[in-house]
């Protein structure tokens, strides 16, 4: 009986090392900022209402691009938004595909007045817009 403890342990420490090994990742990301090429936001909205912001570009040109993550400064009329990709650059070979970015970030809650939307592009620069709160 010993000997078959033994080998069901060995077999059970073989299959634990086996799966730790398949989650190692060989992945490795390089990060940037997605160009946004425009953003689609209603004129007016409630404010007991969420704000749904509609995001469109392109995060890369094949498919080892994809979304990151918002990096985003809040207060109670503005909002300054900064999307982020990543790209695997570990991988040998990539999909030749356009990675679009059609994504919503929502905002709430929100306060009568005027709330400016400010994306923050790679470049510098900034795409802008205005959403009337009731």
């Amino acid at each position: 009986m010993p000997k078959v403890r033994s080998v069901v342990f060995f077999i059970v420490v073989l299959i634990s090392v086996s799966l730790a090994s398949c989650l190692k990742s060989d992945m490795e990301f390089e990060y940037f900022k997605v160009r946004v090429d425009s953003l689609n936001v209603p004129s007016s909205i409630s404010h007991e209402d969420t704000l749904n912001i509609q995001l469109y570009g392109t995060i890369g040109s094949d498919g080892c691009h994809s979304f990151s993550h918002f990096e985003a400064e809040r207060d109670a009329f503005e909002l300054k938004l900064a999307v982020w990709g990543k790209r695997d650059i570990k991988v040998g070979a990539c999909p030749c595909i356009m990675v679009p970015l059609d994504t919503v970030y929502s905002v709430f809650p929100l306060y009568p007045g005027s709330f400016y939307i400010e994306i923050q592009q790679p470049d510098g620069s900034t795409l802008n817009d205005t959403v009337n709160i009731e």
